[in-house]
């Protein structure tokens, strides 16, 4: 691998990592909340487009050469079981949160308020607003900052030494970076208590996993856009 582009790989994943994956990790929850759904705001639409040109630039990375009949099978079946885990993994997680914490204990202190869409133009930027924010998570957490950290280690630190053998076992490395991916996933939720990192953690696994076994970020994207957009109903009702 030449060294430049060594280089640049590790600029690039610098830059994601110090503007959008490290920043969630230090937020604390503020004594108000005010969530508008009903606004594109900057942050949001520029983590879509940040987003967007990560998927095309290793788009091949991410893509598969089954039929389209086949993909859309396999893609419906991976959507509703991971559409019904998610809401599973929720369910278990509130749950816990309303019976072994309470307010005191809580570690979200804050009143929040929901601008509540109100005609058809609200609505559909509410959706895109939650559809940006899927993508984004999709693409960053479970695919680039894994592929991303694999690159770099096999390429520099630990493909092969003089005996063309693995310095360090090639499962150790995986699963050295999955553990880390999710990681990072769950604690950029800390803000929000612990039960919502147990929960991150855990929709972490489902979400990696779909992408894993079905070779595309579609079907973990529309699930979490999905979830997103039923708990905000749920919420709102």
């Amino acid at each position: 691998m030449k060294i430049h582009s060594f280089v640049t790989e590790i600029l690039f994943f610098s830059i994601i990592s110090l503007f959008f994956v490290i920043p969630p990790l230090f937020v604390n929850a503020p004594s108000v909340q005010h969530i508008d759904f009903t606004l594109i705001s900057v942050q949001n639409f520029s983590h879509f487009v940040i987003a967007f040109f990560i998927f095309l630039f290793y788009k091949k990375s991410v893509e598969n050469d089954e039929k389209l009949s086949s993909k859309f099978l396999k893609y419906s079946i991976f959507f509703v079981v991971i559409f019904i885990l998610l809401f599973g993994i929720s369910f278990i997680c509130n749950f816990s949160a309303q019976k072994f914490l309470d307010n005191e204990n809580s570690l979200i202190n804050s009143e929040v308020f929901v601008e509540i869409p109100q005609g058809l133009f609200d609505f559909l930027i509410c959706i895109f607003n939650l559809l940006f924010a899927a993508f984004f998570e999709e693409v960053i957490y479970r695919f680039y900052i894994p592929f991303g950290i694999k690159n770099l280690l096999f390429k520099k630190f630990f493909y092969k030494n003089q005996n063309q053998s693995y310095t360090i076992s090639k499962k150790s490395i995986l699963l050295f970076i999955e553990i880390v991916t999710m990681l990072i996933f769950s604690f950029s939720h800390r803000y929000l208590g612990i039960f919502s990192v147990v929960n991150a953690a855990v929709a972490h696994l489902v979400l990696r996993f779909s992408f894993i076994r079905s070779k595309s970020l579609i079907p973990s994207t529309l699930a979490h856009f999905f979830y997103n957009f039923v708990s905000l109903m749920l919420g709102l009702a």
